[in-house]
């Protein structure tokens, strides 16, 4: 530990404060941040869950090249809960416990449609908004992982898992060649998405409470065929069926739709 910090009081606080596995990471850096905004987000947020998976359960950030210090990137570790550390040496590094983490999703761009999604004012509200939510988190949960999980990030991840389980390319061919099974988000995620040689069909639901808003069901969006005849269609297409729902929920939906899926014998493939 000593021969990557080269500091005595350093080693020291880790030894009494760290748990289980540790990450050492010495410098981020993002060569065109014009070019891509929010990639130091994603970096470290995909560094971060990569290693969560791996059994990691405490992080180090000290960077080692001055030159590539970025006040930004500090900016963001420290909103996803690192926290300064200084010794006598005037040497400091950021540190975050990993073995309890919290997720926060950044999905808000899902709800709003055009011309708000596009709008400069409202997407720099939501930046400054976050930031804040973040702070609140980081204090909140002391010390503790806040991992922030761009949505794009997510969709990306998403798309590449369908058209693997498709067994088809992501990329578009010259070639129009399409998957044997068809996907069908049914939530927010990938709504209004088409995946790239796979047929898509959304199946359009809703919550809806009843006044005393404790209690709900699920239905069709308004304006659309019922469940009923939505899960006709697709059975219309006689192929197997990839449903894509939220990341995190009760699984309300799935248990609305099932009788439908049943009742029409769709194959769902995943």
């Amino acid at each position: 530990m000593y021969e990557d910090l080269k500091d005595i009081d350093l080693c020291d606080y880790l030894r009494k404060n760290s748990l289980g596995r540790i990450i050492l990471i010495n410098n981020i850096y993002v060569e065109n941040k014009e070019k891509f905004s929010n990639l130091e987000q994603i970096l470290i947020t995909e560094t971060l869950a990569f290693n969560l998976a791996k059994d990691y359960e405490y992080a180090i950030y000290k960077c080692e090249d001055q030159n590539l210090y970025s006040e930004n990137l500090f900016e963001i570790l420290k909103l996803q809960g690192f926290t300064e550390i200084f010794t006598e040496n005037k040497l400091s590094c950021l540190v975050v416990n990993m073995s309890n983490p919290y997720i926060l999703n950044l999905d808000l761009e899902n709800i709003l449609k055009e011309p708000f999604k596009s709008n400069l004012k409202i997407k720099n509200s939501l930046i400054n908004t976050r930031k804040k939510l973040q702070k609140s988190l980081t204090k909140l949960y002391k010390g503790q992982l806040i991992l922030s999980f761009d949505c794009n990030m997510t969709y990306n991840l998403m798309i590449n898992k369908i058209c693997k389980e498709n067994k088809v390319s992501t990329k578009e061919l010259k070639v129009k060649s399409l998957g044997e099974s068809m996907c069908v988000p049914y939530g927010d995620l990938l709504d209004r998405f088409i995946i790239p040689n796979t047929i898509t069909k959304s199946l359009h639901t809703e919550k809806y409470f009843y006044p005393n808003m404790k209690d709900f069901f699920i239905g069709e969006f308004p304006y659309y065929l019922t469940l009923e005849n939505q899960v006709k269609m697709l059975k219309s297409f006689e192929r197997p069926v990839i449903l894509v729902d939220n990341l995190l929920h009760k699984g309300h939906r799935i248990k609305a739709l099932s009788p439908y899926f049943k009742d029409a014998n769709l194959k769902i493939q995943k």
